[in-house]
């Protein structure tokens, strides 16, 4: 009798440790939604900025030392009268109005 009440007791009282039932589905973690939402979105602005900056940049040429050149122009001649001189230097710059 003793030993029945034993065991008896024995099935009430909890384990100090818990065991780990082999029939119990281990619960797996959920994936962060917002994360993942925000992920998807950061993503995809970062292709479609990087696309735009491609196709803006594609055929564009840059220098760092371009240089302006000047069409030379042949003046119509209200007289007959030659050139005697030219009244300026290469690259010089002259004002509106100003004697050639």
């Amino acid at each position: 009798m003793k030993l029945k009440s034993e065991l008896e007791n024995a099935a009430k009282v909890k384990p100090k440790t818990e065991e780990l039932r082999l029939d119990e589905e281990l619960a797996t973690p959920k994936p962060n939604t917002k994360l993942r939402r925000l992920l998807i979105f950061g993503g995809s602005a970062l292709l479609v900025i990087v696309a735009g900056l491609f196709i803006y940049y594609f055929n564009r040429e840059s220098t760092d030392d371009a240089q302006w050149t000047a069409t030379s122009r042949r003046f119509p001649r209200k007289s007959m009268a030659a050139w005697r001189e030219v009244l300026v230097d290469d690259n010089q710059p002259v004002k509106a109005g100003e004697l050639l």
